[in-house]
């Protein structure tokens, strides 16, 4: 009993730079618009479907730590993902999972990208459990355009300690300051001994000028996932040279 071969996939240089086409047949998919399958093999478009010219990047170190490989990049489309997904150490992809995770959906202990979430986030949306820095800032330390958090600073900023623009907080100073819940706050000292003990923040100088030292908010929230990554570099350093050193020569 025989098979027919399989399709080959179309050479690229028969395609126009970013023409789809099935990833598993080589079947072209321009223009089809009334069907959710390819006509040839069957399969689901959007699991086949493939760019010319824009095939997607893949690798992964064989050193581990922690179970996870040191460093895993999955960008862009392959025959068999429509987005890459990685996961390791150091993580870079459309969907990065690790300690350092790069990508348009990062998750780590430090996480770069769209959309952050971490320990020490920065990005178009950070949500930080220590520090977050980017356009929409959540962290217990946040600087960036619209923030929230416990220590903050921004164009438009909520705290409990609140310097930037428009700033809420129970300690607030700014361009616009507006004070909240005022009894509380007098219980926990004046304005110039609270802002005294967050200068490492906030900068020197009168706090309630804070708006125009935006240099230091920044650099603190900005600083801090750089420092993670450098630790988690070093480590995975060590790792990696440990890991030469007790391979054996072929």
């Amino acid at each position: 009993m025989s098979t027919s071969p399989q399709k080959p996939v179309p050479p690229k240089d028969t395609l126009d730079l970013g023409e789809p086409y099935c990833g598993a047949c080589g079947h072209r998919l321009t223009g089809l618009v009334d069907s959710t399958r390819c006509p040839e093999c069957g399969r689901p478009i959007i699991e086949v479907v493939t760019r010319a010219g824009k095939l997607g990047k893949r690798y992964r170190s064989q050193t581990t730590m922690f179970g996870l490989p040191l460093v895993d990049i999955a960008i862009g489309a392959t025959h068999s993902e429509t987005r890459g997904t990685a996961r390791g150490v150091f993580a870079i992809g459309d969907y990065a999972r690790g300690l350092v995770a790069v990508g348009n959906s990062a998750r780590g202990v430090v996480a770069i990208g769209g959309r952050a979430i971490g320990v020490f986030s920065v990005g178009g949306m950070a949500f930080g459990l220590v520090s977050a820095w980017g356009g929409i800032s959540v962290g217990a330390i946040a600087a960036g355009g619209l923030v929230l958090g416990l220590i903050g600073f921004g164009g438009m900023c909520a705290a409990m300690v609140a310097t930037g623009g428009v700033c809420i907080g129970l300690y607030a100073a700014g361009g616009a300051p507006i004070l909240v819940l005022q009894d509380v706050a007098a219980s926990m000292g004046s304005p110039g001994e609270v802002f005294s003990k967050v200068e490492w923040f906030t900068g020197p100088g009168n706090p309630f000028r804070m708006w125009r030292y935006f240099l230091q908010p920044n650099a603190v929230t900005a600083g801090l996932p750089i420092a993670a990554a450098v630790v988690i570099g070093l480590m995975a350093f060590v790792r990696h040279s440990l890991t030469q050193r007790t391979t054996p020569t072929p």
